[in-house]
């Protein structure tokens, strides 16, 4: 499986959906993270 942030181009794609969506740079990267997180805690079956 490969993510997002593994993608040599992860920065240009954070930036396209901050533009997009009007968001700063940094609240679009902190969801990446949270999302990432949540999945990966779900993965070793948490539940939250």
């Amino acid at each position: 499986m490969s993510f997002a942030h593994e993608a040599a181009d992860f920065d240009d794609l954070l930036a396209i959906v901050a533009k997009k969506r009007r968001l700063s740079l940094g609240l679009v990267e902190k969801d990446y993270w949270v999302t990432h997180t949540l999945w990966a805690l779900h993965g070793l079956g948490l539940e939250i």
